[in-house]
């Protein structure tokens, strides 16, 4: 996977904020990303889909990436409109880039839960922990 390339062209997509507005950047382990930048910067996002293997469809915020905050949140879903539609259920993780690890975090109180190697993930959360390291 060429990281930098990839996270250049897909910071650099100009699609309308829409499903439509995806352009696909590669397939790693059968999990396509997507990349989409709508005309607000605060809304460039990575998916990797993983509906037809897992039932889950990963997103990545390039501009929350970019500012040193990485992560992705996994929404259950097989295509984009179950994404959509269960988006309010989403999980969030924090990506620790140096480390190779991700923590759950809990929204409501704010903690974060146990390291989690990359080693040990698997499916949509492996290659959106990969992609969410793509600028460190």
């Amino acid at each position: 996977m060429k990281k930098i390339s990839l996270f250049a062209a897909a910071a650099s997509i100009s699609a309308p904020a829409v499903f439509s507005g995806f352009k696909k950047l590669e397939t790693v382990d059968g999990y396509t990303a997507y990349g989409m930048q709508s005309e607000l910067t605060q809304e460039a996002y990575i998916l990797v889909d993983g509906g037809e293997k897992d039932g889950q469809i990963a997103s990545i915020n390039l501009n929350s990436v970019l500012a040193g905050e990485a992560g992705f949140a996994i929404v259950k879903g097989k295509t984009l409109a179950e994404y959509a539609d269960n988006s309010d259920r989403a999980e969030f993780y924090q990506t620790q880039c140096a480390d190779k690890t991700v923590r759950r975090m809990n929204a409501p109180n704010q903690a974060l839960g146990e390291p989690i190697p990359f080693a040990k993930l698997n499916g949509v959360g492996k290659v959106a922990a990969d992609y969410s390291c793509l600028g460190k």
